[in-house]
């Protein structure tokens, strides 16, 4: 819609208004504004009678054209009015008060000093004791003698006097002509209220909401200030006119800001000006209860003020939609003009700032219904252009359906192409699955085995029927798990189903990777491959299991693992330390023993296993035994998932790993204890002697000195008691050292004469082994680090024994950088090893022994799980000795040296090669 459309439809707005002022006949009553005087309400003039008594000085002459007062609150004006004389003595005439909302109206018909007649009325009396049936206030005149009427008018309205004088039968008719008129506007209104909320319920929208309450509170608005309202729907309740002034008035203004913002989708394209309407509408909302407490006077005075304002806002919105070449803006414009003129018109007439006559008192009722018809006209626009955008629409959807449907058909041919090449592949799979050695199949969430599985499975398991079975039933109920074992499984395959594959991956460590099983009495061992089989979501639909039978690969395998630990045990006997290995290895079976009898899982229990295990890996590795050392490091792996939880912890695998490391270590001993025989015929030694160790208790300070030196040589060898400095030579040389570190240089000073017993002196090379360890991986720096310090780039460890006051002692050092005590205390905070941040540094040097502590950053093959130093304490403790720091705290840090006294008691010092010392 162009501009020229634009100022057409505004200039047929303003015409519709000005019909208003047009005359309803041409014989209307005469207006007696000419002939009616006014006078200031005083105290002084309570009565008739005093305001006859008053000379004619006192009353004014009506300023202007019109009387129109304005608002003056609780205020009696009275008016005098001159009846023109009449035309004939039959005449009937009728004064006519065309201004519905006056509260209280008093008149009286005099003629000089006498009272011809008195009448009262106003909308505050029941509207069947008006004297005619009138929307204004009407009464009858004589032409009997000359008359004066006087009025008293009292209201919270505008006072506004539009006083006519009819001849009864052209009021008649003047009044029928008015009904009509008002029928056809009414009428015209309502039908547009309907139709718009018949629409409402057909669209839905918001808009269509907005514009039905605002004609319908425009309409309740026009019911009260035309009484009409008052009239027909509530006669006998007065108090209703004032309700339905100002409050109608407030809803039309809301939901006109409501209707435009949404018309004009304000909110995008004028984001300040919406902000300002929402606001102002909140205002306008809020003034409504306060209303009902106000005198009506100041409540229309307020809402007038607003009406105002809501036009200014109008009247820019209209203006910056049309800049801004919005389509609806022109319709906008033209309505909102038209509705507006009549309704500022008629705000400035009750301010009293322009004459009251047809066209103030009736221009805003032709404007709202031009501008209903606009806006309807407009959303009716708005649902044509919405169904043309609907047929582009529509038409892009033909045209991408039948895109689609070329591409369905392209699908449907590539689709069968590819069912095809599935049905060749599925056959294919079959045959591999026929041939497949492995066994290969797949469950459901209770269980149940597919249909789909390799047919070697059948002899794998010994069973002919495989499809439909239950997998627990079929494998695991003939396997090595335990009852507890097996239910765990269960439970955590009822998770997983139907979870995201997550889950799956979260509880991997439960599922067993090997397992025996007892097909018809004979042992075979199978590994156990397990994937899930997932949906487009990762929903875990299926679990896919690989059997493989290795046993006769594991019997190979053991036998190759066999043949090179035997292997370093001749290299032990070569070397010379053959005894201390075998003594590691009775005492490690020993550890293992206890272990297995183990039948409360708690965490001290965990951790004592953590230390003899982490024992025997250090020993292991230090003798090179290679596989015993990875056993014993994938055994440690299992048991990190019990540290914290030790219900969690996989006991099947446990107990799997406890019998393969007492398997491996029995063999190895047996292997040792051959060699020693051999060593022994070759030597012509014969058979150990068996002592009573109460004895050897009271007599073996006194042996050295009862014995000659080769006698009690020999006799130490055959009561297990092996030199000291022999038995620790070569310590360190079978120490492994960490990637990036040259190898240390260890001082051993081992007193010569000193025998120790030999399962004593595998105890005190268990926690030696452990303080290497630390050494190698925490406490001596990187050659670049020491070199930065002046240090040499190789380490040094400081290792002594010696007898002192009847006492075994060890002392043991190295010079690296020592114990971070700061980091230590931290450490232990955040592992909750401690709870009290105010521990002191010389209390938190001792950290470093509680179970699971550990500064290393990532868990190794040797170190980081925090089991070394603990097993350091506890061997201490189980030789009844105790441990203390040698040096003093510098700069925050420990030197890590270390002297331990030891309550061991199965030691004896002498020279065998020349006398006894």
């Amino acid at each position: 819609m162009g501009l020229s459309t634009y100022i057409f439809l505004l200039l047929a707005s303003l015409t519709s208004s000005m019909l208003g002022a047009m005359p309803l006949a041409a014989s209307d009553g005469e207006d007696l504004t000419r002939h009616t005087l006014y006078m200031v309400p005083s105290p002084a003039v309570a009565s008739l009678e005093q305001l006859l008594a008053l000379p004619m000085a006192e009353w004014k002459a009506i300023p202007g054209d019109s009387i129109n007062l304005g608002f003056h609150d609780n205020e009696n004006y009275w008016f005098r009015i001159a009846v023109p004389e009449c035309t004939s003595q039959t005449q009937k005439r009728v004064l006519d008060i065309a201004y519905p909302l006056l509260d209280n109206i008093e008149l009286w018909a005099v003629d000089g000093q006498r009272v011809l007649s008195r009448e009262q009325g106003g909308d505050r009396f029941p509207f069947a004791q008006r004297p005619m049936d009138y929307l204004g206030f009407a009464y009858s005149l004589g032409c009997e003698t000359q008359q004066t009427v006087y009025l008293r008018i009292n209201t919270t309205s505008a006072i506004q006097l539009p006083v006519l004088l009819w001849n009864e039968e052209d009021f008649i008719r003047g009044h029928s002509k008015l009904e009509k008129v008002f029928i056809l506007y009414f009428g015209s209104m309502t039908v547009m209220l309907f139709y718009n909320f018949f629409l409402l319920l057909s669209v839905r929208k918001k808009i269509y909401l907005y514009y039905v309450f605002f004609l319908a509170s425009y309409l309740s608005f026009q019911l009260g200030i035309t009484g009409l309202g008052f009239s027909y729907l509530w006669p006998d309740l007065p108090s209703f006119n004032n309700y339905f002034i100002d409050k109608p008035l407030i809803g039309t203004f809301i939901s006109s800001f409501l209707f435009a913002a949404t018309f004009l989708e304000t909110k995008e394209r004028f984001p300040r000006l919406y902000k300002l309407m929402m606001v102002s509408n909140w205002v306008f909302a809020c003034w409504i209860p306060i209303s009902f407490f106000v005198s009506y006077s100041l409540s229309i005075r307020v809402v007038i003020v607003m009406i105002i304002y809501g036009i200014g806002v109008g009247f820019y919105l209209a203006t910056a939609s049309i800049m801004a070449g919005i389509r609806q803006g022109r319709f906008f414009a033209a309505a909102w003009t038209s509705w507006l003129i009549g309704t500022m018109v008629l705000a400035l007439n009750k301010f009293g700032l322009i004459p009251r006559n047809l066209f103030t008192e009736n221009a805003h009722q032709f404007g709202s219904i031009v501008e209903a018809l606009l806006f309807s006209f407009a959303l009716a626009d708005q649902m044509n252009i919405l169904r043309k955008s609907l047929a582009v629409v529509n038409r892009s959807l033909e045209k991408a359906i039948r895109h689609i449907e070329g591409e369905n058909q392209r699908l449907e041919s590539i689709v069968t192409e590819r069912t095809a090449d599935l049905r060749s592949k599925t056959r294919d799979l079959g045959v591999i699955l026929e041939n497949l050695p492995q066994g290969v199949l797949a469950f459901d969430g209770k269980g149940q085995i597919l249909p789909t599985f390799s047919q070697s499975l059948t002899h794998l398991l010994a069973a002919d029927a495989v499809a439909g079975a239950d997998i627990f039933e079929l494998l695991f109920d003939k396997s090595s798990l335990d009852r507890d074992a097996m239910e765990q499984i269960k439970a955590t395959f009822q998770i997983c189903f139907g979870e995201h594959r997550l889950n799956f991956d979260l509880n991997r460590a439960i599922f067993p990777d090997r397992i025996s099983f007892d097909r018809s009495g004979s042992q075979r061992i199978f590994e156990l491959g397990w994937s899930p089989l997932c949906s487009e979501l990762d929903a875990i639909e299926y679990i896919l299991l690989t059997i493989s039978d290795v046993t006769e690969l594991k019997v190979l395998e053991q036998q190759s693992h066999l043949l090179q630990q035997k292997s370093r045990i001749l290299e032990a006997y070569v070397d010379g330390t053959l005894l201390r290995l075998r003594s590691f290895l009775a005492h490690g079976r020993s550890k293992l023993g206890d272990l297995i009898q183990v039948s409360v899982w708690d965490a001290a229990a965990v951790d004592a296993m953590f230390r003899e295990i982490h024992t025997i890996k250090g020993n292991a590795r230090t003798f090179r035994l290679n596989d015993l050392a990875q056993k014993a490091h994938d055994f440690e792996m299992d048991l990190s998932a019990g540290r914290d939880n030790p219900q969690a912890l996989p006991r099947d695998r446990v107990r799997m790993h406890l019998g393969d490391m007492d398997q491996k270590m029995s063999a190895l001993l047996e292997f040792v204890d051959a060699l020693s025989r051999d060593r022994s015929l070759s030597s012509g030694e014969g058979q150990k002697a068996s002592f009573d160790e109460r004895l050897w208790q009271r007599f073996r300070n006194q042996l050295p000195e009862l014995l000659p030196p080769d006698v009690l040589k020999k006799n130490l060898a055959e009561l297990e008691y092996v030199r000291a400095a022999e038995y620790f030579q070569k310590l360190g040389d079978s120490c492994p050292v960490p990637g990036g570190k040259p190898a240390p240089e260890i001082a051993c000073d081992i007193q010569s004469d000193l025998y120790l017993a030999e399962d004593g002196a595998s105890r005190i090379q268990d926690f030696v082994v452990h303080l290497l360890r630390n050494s190698l991986d925490h406490g001596i720096e990187k050659p670049e680090l020491r070199q930065q310090k002046g240090k040499p780039g190789y380490g040094r460890i400081t290792f002594r024994m010696f007898v002192k006051n009847s006492r075994l002692v060890v002392e043991y050092s190295d010079d690296g950088d020592g114990l971070d005590l700061k980091r230590i205390k931290q450490k232990a905070l955040d592992r909750k090893l401690c709870r009290d941040p105010g521990v002191s540094l010389a209390e938190a040097v001792n950290f470093i022994f509680l179970p699971g502590f550990s500064t290393a950053e990532v868990v190794s093959l040797t170190s980081g799980r925090g089991v070394g130093m603990d097993a350091v304490r506890q061997d201490i403790q189980a030789l009844g000795g105790t441990l203390e720091w040698t040096q003093s705290i510098k700069d925050e840090r420990m030197p890590f040296d270390i002297r331990i006294t030891l309550g061991f008691s199965k030691f004896l010092v002498c020279d065998v090669n020349s006398k006894a010392a």
